[in-house]
């Protein structure tokens, strides 16, 4: 008989009996055997709150909806779900259903599907800020009533998020503080975060500029809040917007100050948060990372070519990164495998061998197998010796002969323990007899293998690709 063909009870505790029986990512791979599987697997998950396990491990970064969508898209249909069923209207889950409600009631449309879609709308929101508070089983005092004022910031951001226009204008009529400010902070949900974030993460320029005359204080905070998250989702009208939008002109009233103060005074001394030096220098920081930032954005997320030279266009940097962004642009086309993004940020003039941590560009390439992107690199000088390990080294672990015989082309060394000795320790190390043949016949000796570990070089490249551990 057919599995399928067994009464429905009887398969519904088969299937309790896999799910309950087995890992989470072990469930997930079983559930894509047939729709069927699927159907009756999703159930159970759902029904179970499987994925509370885990909650804590999953760092949903906005750019993830971009670059893998349907795990977050699965997920989010998952916390849908646990809304509806949610008892308490003070959990997490539940304001978001109270909110949604209050939402559709305000609109005139409490119908089922006007409802589940408000919800599946605030829950993306939601999840950008608080993914693993929604996964996990609630705690006792989350289940606690929380305050009026909690869930009419949670109303008013998502108003905003949902662009509710007229809701939102008569709110800052009322002189509702909705967004922060240097004289003090505005709305802030619990759930659904800051107000003019919301906006910024939907796109709508409308709602930017409703809420962007009450923000003009701390305009290159909102201009960065508009880019990162137009760079993301490519929203390329706020993109233009943000990009269009002018600081306040801090040298002019720098000599002002200067001029009033004279030359003499404590505020020429060292940098301090409050002096004009000390903003002339925060604005200028914050001009270039808002300028160049959305490069880096568009590079990880959209893998979008025309976006990548709009920004080119608009004068960002192809070599920037910081300690917040460690990540220079071409080392994020190379992850992205994105052949056409690595060609044009060459040919902007990224530089091939910009130290990374920790991996060159090369040594990135080389990693991922990716021997186009390893020949651009070359092309525009990338040097084979620069690295730790060095790239032949990777190629050894890779056993990428590919690789290995081009890198001996344009003269990668083996007869040095640093470049031989180290692949040959590393090739023995693995089994790999392929490599270890083909280090001989090019010269290296099997007799002379460089110890190598984590004292001596990268410890993520030793704990992650070359221990023999693994």
């Amino acid at each position: 008989m057919h599995l399928f063909e067994l009464p429905p009870e009887l398969l519904h505790l088969i299937f309790e009996h896999i799910v309950k029986s087995r890992q989470l990512d072990r469930v997930m791979r079983i559930r894509i055997v047939s729709r069927q599987f699927k159907t009756y697997i999703d159930r159970l998950i759902f029904h179970l709150r499987l994925l509370s396990q885990i909650s804590g491990s999953f760092e949903l970064v906005g750019f993830r909806f971009r670059l893998k969508p349907a795990f977050p898209s699965y997920v989010c249909s998952y916390l849908s779900y646990q809304v509806l069923r949610e008892r308490s209207t003070t959990s997490l889950l539940g304001r978001i259903r109270r909110a949604a409600t209050a939402i559709c009631e305000m609109e005139g449309n409490t119908g089922d599907e006007a409802v589940m879609m408000c919800i599946n709308s605030l829950v993306r929101l939601a999840m950008l800020n608080y993914v693993d508070s929604l996964l996990r089983e609630p705690t006792v005092e989350e289940q606690e009533e929380c305050s009026n004022k909690d869930l009419q910031e949670d109303l008013y951001v998502a108003a905003i998020y949902l662009n509710k226009q007229s809701y939102v204008k008569r709110l800052i009529a009322d002189g509702i503080k909705l967004c922060d400010t240097a004289s003090g902070y505005g709305v802030h949900s619990g759930v659904f975060g800051k107000a003019f974030p919301a906006a910024a993460k939907q796109g709508n320029l409308s709602m930017i500029k409703l809420l962007l005359p009450y923000y003009a204080d701390l305009l290159a905070f909102a201009q960065r809040e508009i880019l990162r998250y137009a760079s993301v989702y490519g929203y390329q009208e706020a993109f233009d917007f943000a990009l269009d939008m002018r600081q306040i002109s801090l040298p002019q009233e720098y000599e002002r100050v200067a001029a009033m103060l004279g030359p003499d005074s404590r505020v020429f001394g060292p940098y301090s948060a409050g002096s004009p030096t000390g903003w002339l220098e925060r604005w200028a920081y914050l001009g270039e990372v808002e300028m160049v930032s959305p490069l880096q954005s568009f590079v990880l997320c959209s893998r979008n070519a025309s976006s990548v030279r709009y920004t080119l266009d608009k004068g960002a940097n192809p070599n920037w990164a910081n300690r917040t962004h460690p990540r220079a642009p071409l080392l994020s086309a190379i992850r992205a495998d994105n052949e056409a993004i690595i060609r044009i940020l060459l040919e902007a003039g990224a530089d091939p061998n910009m130290p990374h941590s920790p991996s060159s560009p090369l040594m990135e390439a080389t990693s991922k197998g990716n021997i186009s992107a390893v020949k651009l690199l070359l092309s525009h000088g990338a040097d084979i010796r620069q690295g730790c390990p060095p790239p032949i080294v990777i190629a050894t672990f890779k056993e990428n002969m590919d690789l290995f015989r081009l890198f001996r082309e344009h003269g990668a060394r083996l007869d040095t323990p640093e470049t031989g000795g180290l692949a040959m320790r590393v090739a023995k190390s693995h089994g790999l007899s392929s490599m270890v043949d083909a280090l001989v016949r090019e010269g290296a000796s099997q007799d002379v293998v460089r110890y190598w570990g984590p004292d001596t070089c990268s410890q993520t490249w030793w704990r992650r690709l070359l221990s023999p551990q693994q």
